[in-house]
């Protein structure tokens, strides 16, 4: 349930820029609260995971999966903190800062390729996830194995809905 919270937070932040009917600075404000909201699931993620791991005796950074995920959550809080002090008013030509405007639209770019990259590499997180649950179940044609190809195909096809609804273009935008 864990990565299902983080990873339907974040897409849903990038979606309701994209989807929302409201204006602009309406959509800029739903989209922060939701990846701020994401971020904050990510930490207690983190906590509890490490937490998990310590008592279990586990060792951390070992497989691809938690390589993968520590620079997948790095790449979102850092894209997260840094876009929360360039987007937000006190950067905007309204407060007399208009010698910062080049900051945001130099930023911009690195926020969407960002976004995008930390999207391929949540799904990235989750597929190594599956394929190693699956590799320490060693059975052959269980119901778990049934179900983990089922949910790897659902997370690949989300993210093939989702990647379709944020690079096609709106009718009148």
């Amino acid at each position: 349930k864990q990565w299902y919270q983080r990873r339907v937070r974040g897409e849903n932040a990038a979606i309701a820029y994209r989807m929302f009917p409201w204006s602009r600075a309406t959509n800029k404000k739903i989209h922060a609260t939701l990846q701020i909201t994401a971020s904050c699931w990510i930490v207690f993620g983190m906590i509890a995971i490490l937490t998990y791991r310590s008592e279990d005796g586990s060792v951390d950074l070992y497989t691809t999966h938690d390589w993968v995920g520590a620079i997948t959550v790095v790449l979102f809080i850092s894209t997260t903190l840094l876009s929360a002090g360039i987007f937000q008013d006190f950067f905007k030509p309204s407060r007399h800062l208009s010698n910062f405007t080049w900051l945001r639209h130099s930023f911009k770019s690195y926020h969407v390729m960002a976004g995008a990259f930390i999207l391929l590499a949540s799904l990235l997180c989750i597929l190594t996830g599956f394929g190693e649950k699956a590799r320490l179940q060693q059975q052959s044609y269980s119901f778990e194995d049934i179900l983990i190809n089922t949910l790897c195909f659902s997370v690949v096809m989300g993210s093939g809905i989702v990647t379709a609804v944020l690079y096609i273009k709106r009718p009148g935008k």
